[in-house]
């Protein structure tokens, strides 16, 4: 985790599914200990994320190193189980897309229905200590991103049937 640093590892195994029809699940304490045990809290977002010629100064980060922080930010929060991803949807099937502070979330099957992640680019963007308030909110903010999509996914594939050719 963390721009290949190799300081802490993602876990190979996967969790299976969500819980009582909730799409996506949000459990900040496993960010939290997370943090604690790999003894990284009081490191900054950028130091983690980011390789060194990337870091600016807070604030003034590029779209390309803000977008590289949320998608590895993603990865690390559906590693700890901090978001629990239903059956069968990993990492890989989620795109971030932005320019400047505004960022957006979608499928990677259906790129034109994101859906906006609001604050999350700006919370991590002030460089926050991993275990800050800023940065489990902006974790919040990306499972709120993907359950809005995970929802109109689910309704589309419901919707469209599925044809199978016959020779």
């Amino acid at each position: 985790m963390g721009a290949g640093k190799g300081k802490t590892k993602r876990a190979s195994g996967t969790r299976t599914g969500a819980s009582a029809g909730e799409l996506v699940e949000y459990h900040p304490r496993n960010w939290q200990k997370f943090v604690k045990e790999s003894g990284i809290a009081s490191m900054g977002v950028n130091r983690y994320y980011l390789l060194a010629e990337e870091i600016a100064e807070p604030g003034e980060l590029s779209s390309q190193a803000r977008k590289k922080i949320i998608t590895e930010v993603f990865a690390d929060a559906v590693t700890t189980s901090t978001i629990v991803l239903p059956d069968p949807y990993k990492v890989e099937d989620f795109v971030f897309k932005g320019n400047g502070g505004d960022f957006y979330i979608s499928h990677k099957n259906y790129p034109d229905r994101d859906k906006a992640l609001y604050d999350a680019s700006d919370y991590l963007g002030i460089d926050p200590k991993l275990e800050d308030w800023a940065t489990t909110e902006s974790i919040a903010n990306l499972a709120r991103g993907v359950e809005d999509v995970l929802t109109w996914v689910t309704r589309r594939e419901r919707q469209t049937p599925k044809y199978t050719a016959t020779l």
